[in-house]
Order: C-alpha cells, then sequence, then structure tokens
C-alpha cells in the first residue's frame, strides 16, 4: 500500500473501539496486506486467534509475508465469510466499505459470526474538505465526461447508496445494537497528487479514463505530497442481548 493514504490514525482509532483483549477470536473483514490485522494479532496475543479475509489473492500474499504466522488468512466475500456461526468475540471493518456492493448482506453475516457478547467496529468515509485536491479532481472528472458526485464517500446497501453517516443505521439494520459511534476529522496523507487521484476514483467503478485523470491532477497540483482534511464515520455494535 506504498501509494495508498496513510490511516494510521484512522486504525488507532478503530482498534481502539474494538478493544480486542488477549485471547480473544478477531475477525477483520476486508483485510488487505494487513494494516488493521497486524496490530489486531499483536492485540490478541499468542492465545488468540486472527483471521484476515479478502477476496485479493494479491492483498493475502502480501499480508501473508509480513507476518508469516499468526493470522489465519482467508479469501472469502464479505457477505459470505467460511466462519462458524459465533465464533467471534471482535470484527473489524476498516474504512472500505465503499468498495462493497451491499454492506446491509456484509453486517449481516457479520452478526451471525459474532459471539453472544461480540462486538462489530468499523469505520466509513464521510466527506472530504474543499480545497485545491478536490478541485483538481473534480476538474479532472469533468473534462473526461464524469459526474463529480458519482465519487462521493457512500456506502452501498440492497443498490441504494447510504451516505457514510449512516453507518449506526446500517448495524441497527443488521439486528445489532450500537454501543458507540463517533465523527472524527483526520488528514489523509498520500506520497503524491497521482497517488490521491488513484486512490479518490476507487471510491466509484470509473466511468472515464483513470489514466487521464491521474495525469491531469498530477499536472494541476505538481509532485509534492498531498494531505486531504476528510471525515471518518466510526462505531461499534454487538448482539440484541
Amino acid at each position: 500500500m506504498a501509494d495508498g493514504p496513510s490511516l494510521l490514525p484512522v486504525a488507532a482509532t478503530l482498534l481502539a473501539l474494538a478493544g480486542i483483549r488477549t485471547g480473544e477470536t478477531v475477525v477483520d473483514v476486508g483485510c488487505g496486506s494487513g494494516w488493521l490485522t497486524h496490530p489486531a494479532a499483536a492485540a490478541a496475543g499468542a492465545d488468540g486467534e486472527v483471521y484476515g479475509v479478502d477476496p485479493s489473492l494479491t492483498a493475502l500474499a502480501e499480508g501473508r509475508a509480513r507476518r508469516p504466522s499468526g493470522v489465519r488468512w482467508v479469501c472469502a466475500q464479505a457477505a459470505r465469510l467460511p466462519l462458524a456461526t459465533g465464533i467471534a468475540d471482535k470484527v473489524l471493518n476498516g474504512p472500505a466499505l465503499h468498495l462493497l456492493p451491499d454492506v446491509r448482506a456484509m453486517f449481516a453475516e457479520q452478526a451471525r459470526v459474532l459471539s453472544g457478547w461480540g462486538r462489530v467496529a468499523a469505520s466509513a468515509w464521510g466527506a472530504f474538505a474543499a480545497g485545491p485536491e478536490e478541485a483538481a479532481f473534480a476538474e479532472a472528472l469533468a473534462a473526461y465526461g464524469a459526474d463529480p458526485a458519482t465519487y462521493a464517500a457512500r456506502l452501498v446497501a440492497g443498490g441504494t447508496p447510504r451516505p457514510g453517516a449512516d453507518l449506526p443505521a446500517l448495524l441497527r439494520e443488521a439486528g445489532l445494537r450500537v454501543v458507540h459511534e463517533t465523527t472524527d476529522e483526520v488528514t489523509v496523507r498520500l506520497p503524491d497528487a497521482a497517488a490521491y487521484a488513484a486512490w479518490r476514483l476507487g471510491f466509484a467503478h470509473p466511468t472515464t479514463s483513470a489514466a487521464n485523470v491521474v495525469a491531469f491532477v498530477a499536472a494541476a497540483l505538481g509532485p509534492e505530497p498531498v494531505a486531504v482534511p476528510a471525515v471518518v464515520h466510526s462505531a461499534t455494535a454487538s448482539p440484541q442481548i
């Protein structure tokens, strides 16, 4: 993830909300190369059991290479976890929920694998602050015939776009009881404008030439590192018992 955003503040908040304890079973859904999975494994300790779940074999291989032992890497879709009912003490969801086709189905599956006293911890992007980066990105999309609104940070539930602020409501719809919710301002840092444009394109299926948009934004902003203020919505939820 060298060319992706630095998400350490988001990870710290999410792990604190999860409250992983020694010996617990943790499932990191959409784990990627393990930016949450590895610290979760450290928190669960040798007596814990940690699963990193992702549909990308490449990402899982990267995660396994970074931490050869202590994590079970599982290739699976978020809405169909090959895990036993009630197995998990904690389930983690990093701020990649906008990439999923149906977060409602995903949370219902997480409710199934949670133990009676378990906890889901999830984060979702909210708005990005207006500034030169967002302006250049919107201008690039418009120049190549795409609607900038398509690339807003949002969740999809049952085919319906929902704002990131709906995260607690979507957890409740899955039959979970929301224990805590918070909205935080963070600074997303990327190595350069090209990396920023490529990352922002991931908030929707590109309707235009990704390479052209990246080149446009890179030319507009130059080669310097990018730091963009953004909002992150986070929530924890447990079974209704």
